[in-house]
């Protein structure tokens, strides 16, 4: 944006003699013509007297103030005393209305002048604004020229992301922020060992590019001058970087994007560096497909199917709604491509209303005449929600009747924390009606003090203790898992049964209910209803 900003102020500023000259002819032509549309086509009655100021103005631009003065002469001279009546009114111009007029055209003119002057004067003035970070005077990464940024050469390149950015904000205000960002710049600038570039990107982004020499030895100074202690308003503060480290012989942006990427995996492992892998690029085009959720949403992009759970006699007792999105780039993604990152950020809430309302009103009237309920994944997110919660408790989305036949599902990798918050919405939601299975249990950590505290109706065991159910370690602790969910009053659904063999043998343990491609694989709607 810079860069074009630049080209276009060169343009029109500092034009080329030639072409000053070229237009400045034109612009003269311009008046016979001007003359011709007041004069022969009833212009000061029709308004095109107007047109006038586009004569005053390019001659500004081309000719600074004696331009625009000299527009607005040539107008007074040429046209005003031959105009008769208003374009608006009709009425007969008065000589005070003329000696406006003129006013009017000086005016004009020796402002656009002026300033057109003032812009070829400040002009480096400017550029350097645009160029470096209004706070800290750091060179901005955009101010890079971008025939240097194309260039391919043999660099290193290293993204540097505050993460605890908005806490220090929020207790010592921007500017302490920004104080303690120009010691930091100041002390790589001064750096004998780390002589590269010192670039910003953001308030809380910034970037450091050096070549390959000593690049052990400049990475050692650069982690030990970010993770020193700065005292601020008379206290110590530590800030938390997450550092990305890409480098090689490609274009500058190239190296950028790879320690961008990297930087979002050691963010994301909790780590304070991480050099750039081809494995991180999983992690990261996973992260860009969030951006593009809301637009799937919107257009419908969006699928359910649904796989039934069944009794020990192999009766539909209810079915459990499984996303899929028709991506229209990269074809079907399964939850395991894109649900992960989605449940990082807000838009996991807004995917269960989706998910809400597509279930009332193309699921429920299927099973209208089945007592089969319907399983629905929902995240401790929504639980903590305000908004959701009011949605799912009220009868706006499901009616009363209709929550009976509900069951909710909740991660219990996803409740370690908060146990008190998501206990409160789970009785909240219990109360209005749901059902509430804990999903994939066995792979998370609930706290044994509260598992008996949640109003639980069902217990699924997680597929992978399934799937390795022959081992005799892994089958006690199902048949544990199974007496412990009996005890606490809750049913028992085991996920993942693929065999005849394994659902025989849960069968004799008094497993509750059952989901998995043995009896089932996942169908539409329509295939569910007539199944049952």
């Amino acid at each position: 944006m810079k860069n074009i900003l630049i080209k276009t102020g060169d343009f029109l500023l500092f034009l080329p003699k030639k072409t000053r000259i070229i237009i400045n002819i034109l612009l003269i032509a311009f008046i016979p013509i001007d003359y011709f549309l007041i004069y022969r086509l009833g212009g000061s009655k029709y308004g095109y007297s107007q047109t006038v100021y586009i004569l005053v103005l390019m001659l500004s631009i081309s000719m600074g103030l004696k331009g625009g003065i000299l527009g607005a002469l040539i107008s007074s001279i040429m046209i005003l005393p031959n105009l008769s009546t208003h374009y608006y009114s009709e009425e007969i111009i008065k000589g005070f209305d003329i000696g406006y007029t003129i006013f009017i055209y000086f005016l004009v003119g020796a402002l656009s002048g002026y300033a057109t002057d003032t812009l070829r004067k400040n002009r480096l003035r400017i550029i350097d604004l645009l160029s470096f970070h209004h706070q800290t005077r750091i060179k901005l990464y955009n101010a890079i020229p971008e025939v240097d940024k194309l260039a391919s050469k043999e660099q290193m390149v290293f993204i540097l992301r505050v993460i605890n950015f908005q806490q220090i904000v929020d207790h010592l205000g921007i500017q302490e922020y920004f104080k303690h960002i120009k010691n930091v710049y100041r002390e790589v600038a001064e750096s004998r060992v780390l002589n590269g570039g010192f670039y910003q990107i953001e308030d809380k982004t910034f970037i450091y590019i050096t070549d390959y020499v000593n690049n052990k030895e400049k990475k050692e100074t650069l982690l030990h001058v970010l993770k020193k202690s700065y005292q601020m308003l008379d206290v110590p503060i530590n800030f938390d970087y997450a550092i990305g480290c890409s480098k090689g012989n490609i274009p500058l942006d190239d190296l950028v994007e790879e320690a961008y990427v990297a930087s979002r995996f050691a963010e994301e492992n909790d780590q304070t560096y991480a050099s750039y892998k081809k494995s991180q690029e999983e992690s990261h085009q996973s992260f860009l497909l969030v951006s593009e959720f809301y637009e799937a949403m919107k257009n419908h992009d969006l699928m359910y199917v649904y796989q039934p759970i069944y009794n020990q006699h192999k009766e539909t007792v209810a079915i459990e709604a499984l996303v899929r999105w028709i991506h229209p780039e990269k074809g079907m993604l399964y939850p395991g491509d894109f649900i992960e990152m989605i449940e990082q950020t807000q838009i996991i809430n807004d995917l269960t209303i989706y998910l809400c309302r597509h279930v009332k009103n193309q699921v429920l009237p299927e099973l209208n005449h089945h007592n089969v309920r319907i399983s629905l994944n929902i995240s401790t997110k929504n639980l903590m929600n305000d908004f959701v919660m009011d949605k799912l408790i009220s009868d706006e989305i499901f009616s009363h009747s209709q929550k009976q036949k509900i069951v909710l599902e909740v991660t219990e990798s996803h409740m370690v924390k908060n146990h008190d918050a998501l206990l409160e919405g789970l009785l909240k939601l219990k109360n209005a009606g749901y059902k509430i299975a804990l999903d994939d249990f066995g792979t998370g950590y609930s706290n044994l003090t509260y598992l008996h505290k949640y109003p639980l109706d069902y217990i699924k065991i997680d597929r992978s203790f399934i799937l390795e159910y022959d081992d005799s370690t892994i089958k006690n602790i199902v048949h544990t898992a199974i007496e412990l969910s009996h005890i606490i009053g809750c049913k028992v659904i085991a996920e993942g049964v693929e065999t005849k063999e394994v659902f025989d043998k849960l069968k004799k343990t008094g497993c509750d209910f059952y989901q998995g491609f043995y009896l089932s694989k996942p169908k539409t709607i329509e295939e569910v209803v007539e199944q049952i």
